[in-house]
């Protein structure tokens, strides 16, 4: 979408010759969205054939184990992603520091179909011939390796999405609804803080990307997870005895991303900081006021309404910083 203020700079270059006629009405329609780009529709109605691709093969295997056998299933699994990466290993751009534009709308999909069947290959191995004996680590790094690989190389920010996720759980990162209901996450510390540094590496991580040049348009991605990561630990973190460690954290990452976010025009960033910090804050002060001897009850009755208030504050806050990364 055109803002007022950008559509006043294309009058500006109209009138300096720099802009012809026809392009000018062009912009204007668009900002008075009588022209619209169905991109980002085809994009996602091409992602969700992909995931249903893949899901229906799921079905169909489960469905028919019996009648089809497991070497069949295996064996044409195999086919479509070697099929798959032989497709976008001839058609691919040659690797390059900087974003690179893909020959063709459908490579970037086939790109994202035969990652997501080589996961499935390396699963269904593990589970119905142990290829790997007992040690699990491997069917889950292996792929996760080939993963980061075919990010880079075909330039893929779905993949690199894919294999953080796969990095997450080969470290021990993977957590299931039930065990958050449980209240696993609070009482493994280990999982915590192993959160807490993974986030961290992903943030050294795109600054060294960043001094040498290296695919910058994936830092949003590496940061978004580390963020989400970093916060999401925190929190449960701040409700165990450490919540003061806790605390000194939130308030050194939310410094840093909020800073980020204006520098890098991360809008992102900004709300989801407010957020989390937002929340550790409940958690902090119902945890430090049932700690010290004060009167809690008394105290509580008033957090309700502190908290009405800040709310009120941090989302007209968040609409100014809105409006201001809009009118750029």
């Amino acid at each position: 979408m055109i803002s007022e203020n950008q559509l006043k700079k294309f009058e500006l270059l109209f009138q300096k010759g720099l802009l012809g006629t026809a392009e000018l009405e062009a912009l204007k329609k668009i900002a008075d969205k009588k022209i619209f780009s169905l991109h980002f529709e085809l994009r996602s109605f091409l992602y969700i054939s992909v995931l249903l691709f893949s899901s229906g093969i799921g079905i169909l295997i489960y469905n028919n184990i019996d009648s089809i056998g497991h070497s069949i299933i295996i064996g044409t699994l195999i086919l479509f992603t070697f099929l798959s990466f032989y497709y976008i290993l001839n058609n691919r751009v040659d690797f390059n520091f900087s974003e690179i534009k893909n020959p063709n709308p459908i490579y970037d999909y086939i790109v994202l179909l035969a990652n997501v069947l080589l996961g499935i290959v390396f699963a269904y191995l593990q589970f119905m011939y142990q290829i790997f004996g007992s040690i699990y680590f491997l069917p889950t790094i292996i792929p996760t390796i080939i993963y980061f690989f075919s990010a880079y190389i075909f330039d893929h920010k779905g993949v690199l999405s894919i294999a953080i996720t796969g990095l997450a759980a080969s470290i021990g990162l993977s957590l299931k609804p039930n065990q958050i209901l449980n209240n696993d996450f609070y009482n493994n510390q280990q999982i915590t803080i192993l959160s807490v540094l993974l986030s961290i590496v992903f943030v050294f991580y795109t600054n060294y990307s960043t001094k040498i040049s290296l695919k910058k348009h994936f830092n949003f991605t590496y940061l978004q997870f580390a963020l989400h990561l970093f916060f999401s630990a925190c929190l449960f973190g701040g409700a165990s005895n450490y919540y003061l460690f806790y605390l000194i954290l939130v308030i050194a990452a939310f410094a840093y991303f909020v800073r980020l976010g204006f520098k890098e025009k991360y809008f992102s960033l900004i709300i989801f900081s407010y957020f989390y910090s937002y929340i550790f804050s409940i958690v902090f002060f119902v945890k430090f006021f049932s700690s010290v001897n004060l009167d809690s009850e008394f105290v509580f009755s008033f957090i309700p309404l502190i908290y009405t208030l800040g709310t009120i504050y941090i989302i007209r806050h968040l609409n100014r910083i809105r409006k201001s990364f809009a009118s750029l």
